[in-house]
């Protein structure tokens, strides 16, 4: 079985990954750009996880061009993965697992992303599009393919993740393991994590932080995707 972790950036992807993929039965790429997951082995899952758009999106794909674009001139308008959602829908029985967080939360940590200097802060405009961009193509995926796709969210997963990861693994027809409740701990991209930290959920709308209003389309989007996940 293929499984294909996504959600927009500052999502909580890295976090499900990580605690999927310390299940014994499951082999986890983080942020493949190159269809490595073809060429995993000896686990009965070979994941993958990416986050949308500006890695991955529904039908575009990376090129030589583009991605000399994107590095050389800052243009971020393609992703950088050299295939496509639609190419992972090609791949015999592959799971998705969409992973939506609260707006306010997402452009927040955007923001206010850096690691000594070395990461660039997302300006707003672009972590609202990337969001955006990110919940319409969770949304199309669920109503095309809902054989295939399944929504949590980052609030539930923090808040309540024993029971989201039971859920899941009933999803991905795997038993529960309870060490899949210590996966911050290797988050590679995010080395230190010392635990799940549950006032990270609606942080930023708690502050009151006030970012441009949603378009009325991805704002019933989101809403719609929220309706459908599932539930602790």
């Amino acid at each position: 079985m293929y499984l294909l972790i996504l959600g927009s950036p500052r999502s909580g992807t890295t976090l499900l990954a990580s605690m999927i993929g310390t299940h014994t039965e499951v082999a986890m790429l983080i942020e493949d750009r190159y269809f490595a997951i073809k060429k995993l082995t000896s686990k009965k899952i070979l994941g993958n996880k990416l986050c949308l758009p500006n890695q991955i999106d529904l039908n575009k794909r990376a090129t030589s061009l583009s991605l000399l674009l994107k590095n050389r001139f800052g243009i971020k308008s393609y992703p950088t993965s050299k295939y496509n959602i639609e190419d992972y829908l090609n791949l015999k029985d592959l799971k998705i697992i969409n992973i939506v967080r609260d707006y306010n939360d997402v452009i927040y940590s955007n923001i206010k992303r850096g690691e000594g200097g070395k990461r660039r802060k997302i300006e707003e405009g672009k972590a609202v599009q990337w969001w955006s961009r990110a919940v319409e193509i969770m949304y199309e995926l669920t109503q095309k393919h809902s054989e295939k796709a399944i929504t949590v969210s980052y609030e539930d997963l923090v808040r309540e993740p024993e029971k989201i990861l039971r859920k899941i693994s009933d999803y991905l027809d795997i038993e529960f393991q309870q060490k899949m409740l210590e996966g911050y701990k290797f988050t590679a991209l995010y080395p230190g994590e010392t635990g799940i930290d549950k006032t990270r959920a609606f942080k930023a709308t708690a502050m009151k932080n006030k970012y441009p209003p949603l378009s009325p389309k991805v704002a019933e989007a989101y809403q719609n995707l929220i309706k459908l996940k599932i539930n602790p």
